[in-house]
């Protein structure tokens, strides 16, 4: 078959044109090959770098992580040495704590052994003391009954006048002799002796006992303030007692009369300047302030008194009260009251004694007391009883104030009761 001029030339033009193409083909290839191949390589230079780099970070990592082992090591020893010489100093403080323990004890003994032989001696002088001056006045005594027998026997020798001068002298001598054995018994032995006596009791029964509120083996004849006592001296010898910028212990009634029973003031006083504390005391009576100072002289500047009502006082006191309050103030009314005492009260309070007065008054001390006690201070109140369910005598209704306002009560006896601070 023959093919014409111009369809050969339209199948060479053909044939070329898929020679170009298919060569045009092959070079884009060859093209993409190459540049995936460059792209390639960079890829795997970046790659090879940041290898590199991460070797380098490694090896800097485990240089630190090794610097770091190596100072926990030395911190992990320095804590070994460090537990080995709290441990010694543990020991040592131990030590320490036991030798002084056995100190305190052997101090405790050697006041103890101290106070006995200076009661004992003071007892034993006023003893003889009293024997002598008791004897003195006897043998005086005898001496004018003789001397009146004489005279009677005689009475034609002797006028009426001489014979009345004769026996008011023997009755004054026997007056003088009385108020040697009351002016001995009160002044000069009941403070010591009623300290002995408590010190004494505390020696039997052991510093536990007002651990476990045990105040009651107080001797009932003793007033209220020998729970005050048993208290300070019980603090004293556990060194409970607190150091204070003023005054230790605060009485709200000084004493008035020099009666066995009573004598707080110059007790408490003796009792202050024994361990070295300073006390003050507090009445509304100048009468009853005279007696204080009278009674505490001798214990030079260990008792301060003051003539105050105590609410009055206690309302005008700024900062904490002191850690010890002893209160026997305004009475509550009974048959007993002596004439004087009554007058007393119509002087300085307008009215005679009377409950609700009483209650007041106690009730305003409370209010102070719940206010500006520091936590641990310790309260006594005398002539406070537990009847029928409810408090009765002075503290009628300042006890249950007291109770709820933060005390609470750590001992009591038929007629005291003794309070401490949260």
């Amino acid at each position: 078959m023959e093919l014409s001029l111009e369809t050969g030339l339209m199948l060479l033009l053909i044939l070329v044109s898929g020679v170009a193409v298919a060569s045009y083909a092959r070079y884009r290839m060859d093209v993409r090959v190459r540049l995936t191949s460059m792209q390639l390589g960079d890829s795997l230079d970046d790659l090879n770098a940041q290898l590199l780099r991460d070797r380098e970070s490694g090896e800097e990592t485990a240089r630190q992580l090794r610097t770091g082992l190596q100072s926990l090591q030395e911190l992990n020893d320095r804590i070994g040495r460090l537990r080995d010489e709290q441990a010694e100093n543990l020991a040592l403080l131990r030590n320490e704590q036991q030798l002084l323990h056995e100190q305190s004890n052997d101090l405790r003994k050697e006041q103890q052994q101290l106070l006995h032989e200076q009661v004992s001696q003071v007892r034993n002088e006023q003893q003889q003391l009293l024997h002598d001056q008791v004897s003195q006045i006897r043998d005086e005594a005898k001496v004018f009954q003789s001397d009146i027998r004489e005279l009677t026997e005689n009475r034609a020798q002797v006028t009426e006048a001489e014979l009345l001068d004769l026996q008011t002298r023997l009755d004054t001598r026997e007056q003088n002799s009385a108020e040697v054995w009351r002016q001995l018994d009160v002044d000069r032995v009941a403070d010591v002796e009623q300290i002995a006596v408590i010190a004494g009791v505390m020696a039997a029964d052991g510093l536990a006992a007002i651990e476990r509120n045990e105040m009651g083996k107080v001797p009932e004849p003793i007033h209220g303030h020998s729970l005050m006592l048993y208290r300070v001296l019980a603090d004293f010898g556990a060194d409970r007692i607190p150091e204070v910028e003023r005054y230790h212990l605060l009485e709200i009634g000084t004493t008035r009369e020099k009666w066995w029973g009573q004598m707080s003031t110059s007790r408490l006083a003796l009792l202050c300047r024994a361990l070295g504390l300073k006390m003050i005391s507090v009445d509304i009576d100048e009468e009853s302030s005279a007696s204080g100072r009278e009674s505490t002289k001798m214990y030079g500047t260990a008792a301060d008194i003051h003539t105050e009502a105590g609410e009055v006082f206690l309302r005008n006191w700024e900062g904490a009260l002191p850690p010890y309050i002893y209160v026997d103030a305004y009475d509550y009314y009974h048959e007993d009251h002596s004439d004087h005492r009554m007058q007393r009260y119509e002087t300085l309070q307008g009215e005679k004694i009377n409950d609700p007065a009483c209650w007041k008054m106690h009730l305003d001390c409370a209010e102070q007391f719940v206010a500006k006690c520091p936590p641990g201070g310790i309260v006594v109140f005398d002539d406070v009883f537990f009847e029928d369910g409810a408090w009765a005598g002075k503290g009628k209704d300042a006890v249950p104030f007291m109770l709820d306002g933060g005390f609470h009560i750590v001992g009591q006896t038929p007629r005291t009761l003794i309070l401490c601070k949260d």
